[in-house]
């Protein structure tokens, strides 16, 4: 019985280990962007994951604004995704260093990309996650995913979604979801930049 016991105990105690070790890496990337600490910020990224990402949020959000998702069926919103990602990459790739993602993260805003910057939308300042219950009740977390919006005080439309992945045995940053502003923003960008070829 008391090994039974003693069995069940490192059970839970195990479980709980696990299932607090996404909080760990996510406090260890929000305290690197707060104190713009670029390598340490580079050691909690997947910076490939992180880049189609945000391809993807600006491809599809451009398909919308210019009227052409409409007219594609799923097979062919693919295929546009697809073509539109080498279009994106320069908008993108301004985006993906460790020093500009630190200065996204930190201040809500790409600077390096879009100078004139909007209302409402923050970054990850001293309060961005709240309080250890709010942390825990606002994540989702599975096996080897870990999500959680950011900041916590802020309206829906002005979160960024943090998204871990279990990578080698380290939680790493895997997809960064933009506030829609933003996102639009971005593929006005994109837009434009289109239109100058």
């Amino acid at each position: 019985m008391r090994w039974t016991i003693r069995t069940l105990v490192v059970i839970v105690i195990l479980g709980v280990a696990y299932a607090s070790w996404p909080f760990f890496a996510l406090h260890g990337l929000v305290g690197a962007v707060q104190t713009r600490d670029i390598h340490a910020v580079a050691q909690r990224v997947n910076f490939p994951a992180v880049r189609q990402s945000l391809t993807e949020q600006i491809v599809e959000t451009y398909l919308r604004l210019t009227g052409k998702d409409a007219r594609l069926g799923q097979f062919g919103r693919g295929m546009a995704v697809s073509a539109l990602t080498s279009i994106a990459d320069p908008v993108v790739a301004q985006l993906i260093s460790a020093e500009a993602l630190v200065e996204l993260l930190n201040s809500g805003w790409p600077t390096t990309v879009l100078p004139d910057r909007i209302a409402g939308v923050q970054g990850l300042g001293a309060d961005a996650l709240g309080s250890a219950w709010n942390v825990f009740v606002h994540s989702q977390q599975g096996l080897r995913r870990f999500e959680i919006a950011v900041p916590a005080a802020a309206p829906p439309g002005h979160q960024f979604t943090l998204q871990f992945r279990l990578t080698s045995w380290m939680w790493k940053l895997s997809g960064v979801a933009l506030p829609e502003q933003l996102r639009i923003r971005l593929a006005q960008e994109l837009i434009r930049r289109f239109d100058k070829k």
